[in-house]
């Protein structure tokens, strides 16, 4: 019989670490640049089903019973095993009074959180300008296994959990680069910082995505983060918020459809 182990956040931080040094192995293999991408992706993926069997078991001895939220980085995961996860939010910082939102806004939001997931997993996998749909169907399975978590305060949040640390990585390089893009393509009216853009992750997918979220008509104000897991430890690079809103939607068309056919041009060679 297990014994019990009082809730509390620093038991919850101590299971976190233990679980850490498992998926330490796990960490060395997403950041492996030996063999092909999607091999390395293949392989994580059975590690991250492995460990993520081991957390559930570490669960239950700890007693979570994931109706309980633990504020960790900034967030309140449902359960100890969203700790281990990097993750995409999609906040709505001004929603209607009462923070309740059109239900067609809401269910494009959720459609276009999982196209900008799969735009990351396919630039994580091979940067290119555009992807066409033969290549969104090869992306890694861990775009599938995301979910939706519960929401937050202070807007609409989705939570979208993936093991994949590459795809993340790529999702927070995208989206800044996107965002200086489009700064820079206000300023001058040319495009070619969204080309620049494309080994961090930029392309005509992910600026489809972000731009449909925002919409043209009536736009929303649309602010996406990447949180990084607590274990393994969390890369450098920030996955501070980036807002999109008003004009986007317009820019971020255009930019599609420059890169669009500067993949065509580039496939005619």
């Amino acid at each position: 019989m297990t014994a019990h182990i009082p809730r509390s956040d620093t038991d919850y931080r101590v299971a976190i670490d233990q679980i850490g040094r498992l998926e330490r192995a796990l960490l060395s293999v997403r950041e492996s640049p030996v063999g092909s991408p999607l091999a390395v992706d293949a392989i994580a993926l059975i590690q991250y089903q492995e460990i993520t069997r081991l957390r559930a078991e570490l669960d239950a001895a700890l007693g979570f019973d994931g109706k309980e939220t633990h504020a960790l980085n900034g967030a309140s995961p449902p359960d100890a095993a969203l700790a281990h996860c990097d993750s995409a939010r999609i906040r709505l910082p001004k929603t209607e009074s009462g923070g309740s939102l059109p239900i067609s806004d809401g269910a494009r939001i959720i459609r276009e959180s999982r196209n900008m997931l799969l735009a990351a997993a396919c630039s994580a996998s091979r940067p290119m300008p555009a992807f066409s749909a033969q290549d969104r169907k090869r992306a890694p399975r861990y775009v599938e296994d995301a979910r939706l978590s519960q929401t937050e305060r202070g807007g609409i949040v989705i939570i979208l959990p993936s093991p994949a640390r590459r795809a993340a990585r790529k999702l927070a390089s995208g989206l800044k680069a996107m965002r200086e893009a489009a700064d820079f393509a206000y300023r001058e009216s040319d495009f070619a910082a969204f080309e620049k853009g494309v080994s961090d992750g930029v392309s005509a997918n992910l600026c489809d995505a972000v731009g449909k979220m925002v919409g043209k008509r009536n736009p929303l104000e649309v602010e996406i983060s990447v949180i990084w897991a607590l274990a393994p430890p969390p890369p450098e690079e920030s996955g501070a918020p980036i807002r999109f809103g008003g004009d986007d939607a317009r820019i971020l068309a255009e930019a599609s459809r420059f890169l669009k056919k500067l993949h065509e041009s580039r496939q005619a060679i």
